[in-house]
């Protein structure tokens, strides 16, 4: 099982603290996973941080579209500027 599938099935079973850090240590040897900055993204409650996230997956792929959503809908409700 690679790690972000390990990341993904920690976070949907309500262990964020687990699936955040398999995907920081997966982002050091690959730090432009588009998909590990996503997921991250979902597993940390800090709006800031997930702005920053949200933020790094559309510098790997600005036609991101969830992440341009996510952001979006961030800003919309006054949650992060």
């Amino acid at each position: 099982m690679s790690a972000l599938t390990e990341a993904i099935k920690a976070i949907k079973a309500g262990d964020k603290t687990t699936g955040r850090e398999i995907l920081r240590r997966s982002l050091q040897t690959d730090p432009d996973n588009e998909a590990a900055w996503l997921w991250l993204a979902v597993a940390v409650e800090s709006p800031l941080q997930k702005k920053q996230y949200l933020e790094r997956v559309l510098e790997i792929n600005p036609d991101n579209a969830t992440a341009k959503q996510v952001l979006a809908r961030l800003e919309e409700n006054g949650i992060v500027e």
